[in-house]
């Protein structure tokens, strides 16, 4: 038996209690009362159940599936809310069926299609910002003028460390260990990858095969476009870390190598794959290109004399 409270209905006008000596507290509500709150002889709580099973606090509802609703500012499926003053401060938390576990900081306007927060069972993948997994942690999301996800370190001095490790359990450190893959066109089509390459060593790496390659034809000759490149020292301004570095002026480059020049979100151009040692290698073939050309002209004026 319990000590039960219940409240006042159409048949019964007052909250009535009845009391035995279990140590249990029930609070029932309802026009056909049924237990809303049961506490039992060792402070356990539960919302909705009786049943602890070693947790504390238990919450059990009748959500069953499907993305949160919302009609106004109500909430129809989560089975657990934190809530502020403001509705826009609430945080519910939920279940689809067996099929993830959410979380969701609601909006009174819109609740998004997607969770923020979504936990698969039996699986454990971990969602955010999406319902389906490409992975056993997915970030889904519109990234705009920011960015989909970070990875900051907060701790000084710590240079020599990675904020972000990639860890392969197969022992490979040939460029066919794959560490990181891109894609474009909603994961569609692959876009080259991070992978070893060798002992000590890793390397961006383009799908090269002639099976996914089309109209394949020779290079034209590139000697006067090299010759036109402009390698450079120079420094950053502070707003950009400052530092003294080596490479191009991407508005050169442009109308060499438009291919090269892209443009990052405030409209500052980059520029890829030409770094620092491409500049000095560059800048060698131009020395060379000019000597070779003083050799030529004293050839010439030698067979001439």
């Amino acid at each position: 038996m319990s000590n039960i409270i219940t409240a006042g209905n159409a048949t019964n006008n007052g909250t009535s209690i009845s009391s035995d000596t279990s140590g249990v507290l029930e609070l029932k509500t309802g026009s056909t009362p049924t237990t809303a709150i049961t506490v039992d002889a060792s402070q356990n709580v539960g919302i909705g159940t009786s049943t602890f099973n070693g947790v504390k606090t238990v919450v059990q509802g009748a959500q069953t599936g499907g993305a949160p609703q919302t009609s106004g500012t109500t909430q129809t499926y989560g089975l657990l809310r934190l809530k502020g003053t403001t509705f826009t401060s609430a945080l519910d938390f939920g279940t689809n069926g067996g099929n993830y576990n959410w979380i969701q900081a609601t909006d009174s306007a819109n609740l998004a299609t997607n969770y923020d927060l979504a936990i698969q069972p039996n699986g454990g993948n971990l969602l955010v910002g999406t319902t389906s997994a490409t992975g056993k942690f997915t970030v889904s999301g519109n990234a705009g003028a920011s960015r989909v996800a970070a990875v900051m370190s907060n701790t000084a001095s710590d240079a020599g460390s990675g904020a972000l490790l990639v860890s392969k359990f197969d022992n490979v450190n040939t460029t066919s260990q794959v560490f990181v893959a891109f894609a474009v066109n909603n994961n569609s089509v692959g876009s080259g990858q991070i992978n070893a390459n060798g002992s000590g060593s890793a390397a961006f790496g383009s799908y090269s095969d002639s099976r996914l390659k089309e109209n394949i034809t020779e290079l034209p000759s590139q000697l006067d476009n090299i010759m036109a490149l402009r390698p450079v020292e120079f420094d950053y301004i502070e707003s950009e870390g400052g530092g003294h570095q080596i490479g191009f002026i991407a508005q050169e480059v442009q109308e060499v190598y438009p291919d090269l020049v892209g443009e990052r979100s405030d409209g500052m151009l980059t520029l890829t794959d030409l770094n620092k040692n491409d500049a000095r290698l560059i800048k060698a073939i131009q020395e060379l290109k000019a000597e070779l050309d003083a050799t030529k002209a004293e050839v010439a004026a030698l067979k001439g004399a």
